[in-house]
């Protein structure tokens, strides 16, 4: 019922921050946990078809009966997911996704899709009465069937060595309902600060179906918590402006993601290296050692691109003309689909032998690609993490583009010559991840982010103020007045000056030395 919902949060100066943290059951899951996650996605998918007829109505009504047919929608959307049998969590947490969801599809006009099969599960226990402390749910004492957590020492985090990451191992409880609860293990990679209010904890699954059988659901526990704002201690006036973007430098050897320019008069060039980012793991097996970076996975999808071209031109030779006729246009999945129809004939032929050995090389070299791109993923994310951290802890305000519609930019038919070259590594680039990390990271640290002005922030000369005319998609633009400058410099430098500090003494910039490659000072 409603009055079991969850408050408001009661501190509106505080921040959530979500905690994630691996997990991984320490037996097979019960079957109650399936029931409730199959439950959730059929009530998603009730709520898209609910919201999907309630678009096709209104397309046929005008002024306040338009207004009316909105206005009852959302005591709909509660009444059909008080009907789904769910418990209060899971039916506050469905509500609340979904309207974020629409808000979202509404705004970058898109469109609420059905979830076919379990990809994604999310479990939540939701916390009455504002949260509770974080000292509750870190207990070895307790009858909580809801969560339960190990506590895990504190002189855990004293050191990154071996001895004390072992040390963050714990175990848990997370329970599905009073009769049902899964034991897991899980390392909790980093504290979380004891004056934190836990609003949520949520069992999180998410499937691949690339990877090994026994790997496909990947596991983990997120906590979100309220957190005070951290006051650091740091020089007010220290402050810059940030370029976001993506552009191909130095023949393809990394990805230029932004540009920094800062109240002492630096330029810092953020880069993502595209060769030699191959990690330990990456090196140990000979399978995985030839595919350490991008243009690995790059060379991965020209194989299989080969290999589909090289079993179509095989099929013509194999096949009658009327069934090889329309392959020009065929990909994998209709050349599977070939393979099914000749299995289901019962004739073993020349043409069938060849394409099981096509499917099951094309198996092995979809999951060769698949486990490296997780790999490069996560050491990206990790790269991201770090560089939002950095950037957050040392400027006191960064003024950066406040709506930076990325996709309509990629889109775009008359984008300049750099643009469309690059535009192949714009999902590998995911700036909307850096963006969304370099936020969290402002809440956290106590960084000030302010939305400057970006119009023609590019075409306007930082040092004169004269306009160039036209964007000719070279690196260096020249204005009017002879004035030659890096265009990405140019619109950090407008950005900063939109804050209006002045130009600060010179101070010693700290890189740690997993980041010289991502942080690279310019000037």
């Amino acid at each position: 019922s409603e009055e079991h919902m969850p408050r408001k949060r009661l501190r509106p100066d505080h921040t959530l921050i979500v905690y994630k943290f691996w997990a991984k059951p320490s037996a097979k899951l019960p079957q109650a946990f399936w029931d409730k996650a199959k439950a959730m996605r059929d009530t998603w998918n009730s709520l898209v078809v609910m919201r999907e007829e309630t678009q096709e109505k209104a397309k046929t009504l005008e002024g306040e009966e338009k207004k009316s047919l909105w206005a009852d929608f959302q005591p709909d959307c509660r009444k059909l997911v008080k009907k789904s049998g769910l418990d209060w969590e899971a039916q506050g947490e469905l509500l609340d996704r979904f309207q974020a969801a629409s808000r979202r599809a509404i705004k970058y006009k898109q469109t609420l899709r059905q979830e076919h099969g379990l990809k994604k599960i999310m479990i939540p226990h939701r916390f009455t009465g504002g949260g509770e402390p974080v000292n509750t749910l870190f207990t070895a004492s307790g009858q909580a069937w809801r969560v339960k957590i190990d506590p895990v020492s504190e002189t855990a985090y004293l050191s990154n060595n071996r001895d004390y990451l072992r040390d963050r191992w714990t175990r848990g409880i997370f329970g599905i309902d009073k009769d049902t609860i899964i034991s897991f293990e899980a390392i909790i990679h980093r504290p979380i600060p004891q004056d934190s209010i836990v609003k949520k904890v949520i069992w999180c699954g998410s499937f691949n179906r690339n990877l090994h059988p026994q790997n496909r659901w990947q596991w983990s526990i997120q906590i979100v918590v309220e957190q005070a704002p951290i006051q650091v201690e740091r020089d007010d006036s220290m402050a810059c402006g940030i370029d976001l973007g993506w552009r191909i430098m130095a023949e393809g050897s990394y990805l230029r993601i932004g540009m920094i320019s800062d109240s002492v008069g630096r330029n810092i060039e953020l880069r993502l290296p595209l060769v030699g980012t191959g990690t330990r793991s990456t090196r140990r097996s000979h399978t995985y050692s030839q595919y350490q970076d991008f243009t690995g996975l790059l060379e991965l999808d020209s194989k299989i691109g080969n290999a589909v071209e090289h079993c179509k031109a095989k099929l013509r030779e194999l096949l009658p003309v009327e069934k090889t006729a329309h392959l020009t246009q065929v990909r994998q999945f209709g050349l599977r689909k070939i393979l099914r129809e000749l299995q289901e004939s019962g004739e073993d032929t020349e043409a069938q032998s060849y394409l099981e050995k096509w499917e099951e090389e094309d198996a092995r070299l979809r999951l060769i690609k698949a486990t490296v791109q997780g790999r490069l993923i996560g050491r990206r994310q990790w790269l991201y993490q770090n560089l939002a951290c950095w950037l957050t802890k040392t400027y006191r305000v960064v003024v950066w583009e406040g709506e930076l519609e990325l996709k309509v930019m990629a889109e775009q038919k008359d984008k300049s010559q750099a643009l469309a070259a690059a535009s192949r590594y714009r999902q590998w680039a995911s700036i909307s991840n850096l963006r969304s990390l370099i936020k969290n990271a402002a809440q956290k640290n106590g960084c000030t982010l302010t939305d400057g002005e970006t119009a023609y922030s590019t075409l306007t000369c930082w040092e004169c103020g004269e306009a160039i005319e036209k964007n000719t998609g070279a690196l260096f633009l020249i204005c009017p007045q002879g004035h030659r400058h890096d265009q990405d410099v140019q619109a950090a430098k407008n950005l900063l000056n939109q804050a209006h500090i002045p130009q600060t003494r010179a101070e010693s910039l700290i890189i740690h030395e997993n980041l010289r490659k991502v942080i690279v000072p310019c000037s």
